[in-house]
């Protein structure tokens, strides 16, 4: 587990994230000063570690504060799969064209963050990403690289 949390840290070596957010359009950010953020699940992974402590830094510079009496709690997940993927190549011959299909083993990383009120337990905002961590070099990993990827993560998260 800690290897496959770390190759999704280190995804910072590649293009920037492709974050699919939404935000509840009923919901005045405004009224949100502070925050909690936890994995959904327990450990004590100095990877998760990590991420909460970036996912925090970058509330903090939007103008939110961290409470434990928060008015919002950020609960992420982070999964991470080998999967085996369909490739296929196209090859011309003679003007035409065959396709070629083969399996590839990948990483895959996914990201899935919710922020939820903690008055009325609705989900305010959220955002998601994926990324194929194949052949990533674990040995990357570091706080400017995962605060990159957070800052892009919660790009539309609205500020204070």
């Amino acid at each position: 587990m800690v290897i496959f949390v770390s190759l999704f840290i280190v995804a910072c070596q590649v293009p920037p994230l492709d974050v699919y957010s939404s935000v509840n359009n009923k919901v005045e950010f405004n009224n949100y000063r502070s925050f909690t953020v936890h994995a959904t699940i327990k450990s004590s992974d100095q990877f998760l570690d990590l991420v909460t402590h970036n996912i925090e830094t970058v509330l903090l510079e939007k103008g939110y504060q961290k409470d434990a009496q928060a008015d919002f709690v950020v609960l992420f997940q982070i999964d991470i799969d080998q999967v085996d993927q369909v490739v296929q190549e196209a090859i011309p011959v003679q003007g035409n064209l065959y396709m070629r299909a083969k399996l590839e083993a990948v990483f895959k990383a996914k990201i899935l963050v919710n922020v939820i009120d903690t008055k009325t337990n609705v989900i305010v905002w959220k955002a998601a990403s994926s990324r194929d961590l194949t052949g990533i070099d674990t040995s990357k990993i570091d706080n400017k690289r995962v605060h990159q990827r957070m800052l892009e993560l919660f790009d539309s998260f609205p500020s204070k």
